[in-house]
């Protein structure tokens, strides 16, 4: 298995856990759903490390969209 693989996997973790902690108080569960998105890719269905890079960054234009049509806290 090549290492480059686990880097990304790893990469995207850390991104995504990053920006769910900081904008939705929910690192964790987005770290958990890249970790489940890349072993489903790489080992599930054999794509290759650009398509599985791809589908990450899907994820983060469904987190993206839902940030902009989530309505703000009213006060």
């Amino acid at each position: 298995m090549d290492y480059t693989v686990l880097l990304i996997i790893i990469a995207f973790a850390i991104m995504l856990f990053r920006i769910g902690k900081s904008e939705h108080n929910k690192g964790s569960l987005f770290a958990v759903i890249s970790l489940l998105l890349s072993v489903i890719t790489f080992f599930g269905l054999n794509w290759g490390k650009l398509a599985s890079i791809a589908v990450q960054f899907g994820f983060l234009a469904v987190l993206t969209g839902i940030n902009i049509y989530k309505k703000p806290w009213s006060k």
